[in-house]
């Protein structure tokens, strides 16, 4: 029998019996069980950036990129430019594209801008491609004005220790900023056990406003606001419209939240 890996409550059910994914009746964890081992991991990853696959890959192609270019410049008009901020840490960086868009529109170099990636041969790309090396395997000995976790905190199997590092180098006016899947989003509500957020195997928790919401304050964080605006791309009107319609009424795939200390 598995325990929450989060409360240790063994009040765990198993909505999709072709998922090994549990939700605890006692915290609101929904993650995989067993969660995949350090090693395990890293052979899923192995493939996804290595060199053949990140330099083949539209996916993993650093420039240019509609959604890097569409949420950098929701992050800098929104709170770069607006807060008197010096700098912007990207956690989980991947292959740099986030820190690359900032970078190229940040024309004349007002910001620091670096990313944190574990991944040798992905940051080995970031650093080859934007021409710096900006992209670090550790987290830098600085405090930031800005860090943002684009889809990454549902690949984390411990986010609430990850969230509590990234709140202690936060400056006190600072802001996370996270986007992750929606667990109470329209595509997951009618796929259910077949939404592909779940069968991603590297996808370790999925969260829903209310789950993150609690994880979020109990990692120290006070002030917390999911934003309707959803910014990566949207091909036309129509899709603009349906998108809109998703936010507003809570059902969009995505989930955007900032945090501040």
């Amino acid at each position: 029998m598995h325990n929450c890996h989060y409360c240790q409550s063994d009040k765990l059910n198993r909505p999709c019996k072709n998922l090994n994914f549990y939700k605890c009746s006692s915290c609101g964890l929904y993650a995989r069980y067993p969660m995949p081992s350090k090693a395990e991991l890293n052979n899923l990853y192995s493939y996804s950036y290595s060199k053949n696959s990140i330099s083949g890959s539209k996916i993993h192609q650093i420039s240019p990129n509609i959604a890097h270019e569409n949420i950098g410049n929701f992050i800098l008009s929104n709170f770069l430019n607006k807060k008197n901020c010096k700098n912007l840490l990207d956690f989980g960086a991947g292959t740099g594209g986030l820190v690359c868009a900032i970078k190229k529109l940040d024309s004349n170099g007002r910001y620091i801008v670096e990313g944190v990636e574990t991944s040798k041969n992905a940051r080995e790309y970031a650093n080859s491609s934007i021409g710096e090396e900006c992209v670090y395997q550790k987290i830098p000995e600085r405090v930031y004005d800005v860090i943002t976790m684009i889809e990454v905190i549902e690949h984390l199997a411990k986010p609430w220790d990850d969230l509590i590092k990234i709140n202690s180098i936060l400056s006190n006016e600072g802001c996370l900023i996270i986007t992750t899947p929606n667990l109470n989003g329209l595509n997951s509500l009618l796929a259910r056990c077949n939404w592909r957020e779940k069968k991603e195997p590297t996808h370790l928790i999925m969260f829903n406003k209310m789950y993150l919401s609690r994880l979020l304050y109990q990692s120290g964080f006070k002030t917390i606001e999911f934003i309707r605006f959803y910014p990566f791309s949207e091909k036309n009107i129509f899709q603009t419209i349906k998108t809109r319609a998703l936010q507003f009424f809570g059902l969009h795939g995505g989930i955007l939240v900032v945090a501040k200390k």
